[in-house]
């Protein structure tokens, strides 16, 4: 076990280090990724009309409708990474019967997942742009897989 930890950890220094940077998507970018797989894309920024700082809001949405992906454009990066932190804290809370966890932080993004017994969470900024996902754990490897395509 401790050798698997001294791994994970090398691997994050690794990437913290090197000084890694992303490139963020728009929301026509992540729609048409979506649409190449069949998943309904959805607009949903009229939920957030109070919060300024959202400028675009879209669920993704797979397998029927049985897992989503949101993804957010903020007004800044500073507003992202407010954002960012906030769930960090908030999955945080659900940090029990934890499989594993990870955090990457780079130039322009920060990463963070959650696997416990029952759920995959997972968050990404790149930029001003937020990625946000909480499913059953049984739908992690197809939106992984999603994740993996839209580079954050």
């Amino acid at each position: 076990m401790k050798k698997i930890l001294l791994f994970v950890v090398g691997v994050l220094m690794l990437f913290t280090l090197t000084g890694c940077s992303k490139t963020s998507m728009t929301t026509e970018q992540v729609k048409s990724l979506a649409s190449g797989h069949s998943y309904n894309a959805v607009d949903v920024l009229s939920q957030y009309s109070e919060v300024e700082q959202i400028k675009e809001a879209t669920v993704i949405q797979g397998d029927n409708g049985n897992w989503q992906v949101e993804f957010y454009v903020l007004d800044t990066v500073d507003s992202a990474i407010g954002m960012y932190n906030t769930n960090v804290t908030g999955f945080d809370e659900f940090d029990t019967g934890t499989k594993a966890k990870a955090t990457v932080n780079g130039k322009n993004y920060g990463t963070y997942s959650l696997t416990t017994t029952d759920k995959y969470r997972y968050l990404s900024r790149v930029e001003n742009t937020l990625l946000y996902v909480d499913v059953d754990v049984k739908y992690n490897d197809e939106v992984k897989t999603f994740i993996d395509e839209l580079g954050y």
